[in-house]
Formats: C-alpha cells, sequence, structure tokens
C-alpha cells in the first residue's frame, strides 16, 4: 500500500510540534520518542563494525541546521523530506527496549566535529544528540470533587 503524500498543512503541523535544540550540554525535557528502529529499509539490523547491533531512536526535536533543511525543503514543496530532519540517537537493544513510541524524555546534546568519509575533519560541527533518558511517569489517581464535598476528612478515593 502506498504511503499518502504529505500536505503543507500536515507537514507544518509536524515540524511545528518539534522542540529546537541549540545548546550543547543543556537538558532538553519533554522529548517524544517518535519511532524506534532495529533494521535498515532492508530487513538488515544495524550494527556496528565490531558486529554489535544497535537501534535508532527517533525524536521529536531539530537543530538549527534541520530547521534550515527543514524550510528548504517544504519551500520547495518536499514536505515529506521536510519532515524528516528530526534529531535520532543510537542506542544499545537493552536501552531501546526500554522505551517506545510516545514515551518522552530529556535529551541532552554536544557539539561534534564532522568528518568526511575519508576521516577527514570538515572543519564544521553540528549540534547531535549525546543522551535521552526516560522520564518515569505514573498514572494519576481520579477522584470524585462531590464526593470530597460532602467528607470532612480524608483523602481522594480512585473511582
Amino acid at each position: 500500500m502506498a504511503r499518502q503524500a504529505l500536505t503543507a498543512e500536515s507537514a507544518l503541523k509536524i515540524i511545528q510540534a518539534m522542540v529546537l535544540v541549540t545548546e550543547a550540554g543543556t537538558p532538553y525535557k519533554g522529548i517524544e520518542v517518535t519511532n524506534i528502529s532495529t533494521v535498515d529499509g532492508d530487513g538488515n539490523a544495524f550494527a556496528y563494525p565490531d558486529g554489535t547491533e544497535y537501534a535508532i531512536v527517533n525524536l521529536k526535536a531539530v537543530n538549527q541546521y534541520g530547521l534550515e533543511q527543514a524550510v528548504a525543503d517544504y519551500k520547495a514543496e518536499d514536505f515529506q523530506e521536510a519532515c524528516n530532519h528530526n534529531l535520532s540517537i543510537s542506542m544499545s537493544i537493552e536501552e531501546a527496549d526500554k522505551l517506545s513510541k510516545g514515551v518522552f524524555g530529556t535529551l541532552v546534546c554536544r557539539q561534534i566535529a564532522l568528518k568526511d568519509a575519508d576521516g577527514v575533519a570538515t572543519g564544521e560541527e553540528a549540534l547531535l544528540p549525546y543522551r535521552f533518558t526516560a522520564m518515569k511517569a505514573v498514572e494519576g489517581k481520579t477522584f470524585s470533587f462531590a464526593d470530597m464535598l460532602t467528607k470532612t476528612e480524608g483523602v481522594p478515593t480512585e473511582s
């Protein structure tokens, strides 16, 4: 089944929902996990040169460079590509197994010196994810305020 093309309006909503990350070493909280992948488009596991498999976790966050690329793609009416400049982080399969789509957490980025395909420094830097920690969340208790008004003592009860 073919994927439906994004409209300008839907692309705008997706991009505007991203958190703009601009500082290295600063914890950004409330960052949402949008996808977790352990295999590439051909179904092959992501693996480091030593064979250790890893996961790629996509986040609802973007750096300045990604935002500039999104603007250029949006203006060129490539709405799908405009939405693909969000940040992602690689992590062990064990770490990724503790996450799921929709989980929120704290992201810390660092400034990285970029290198070309031969490993030679290009003189450019990029602000990239360094660490992502899921936020612990518990289900809030519900209560009947009407019942509370009739009580003289006690705490809310679940309903």
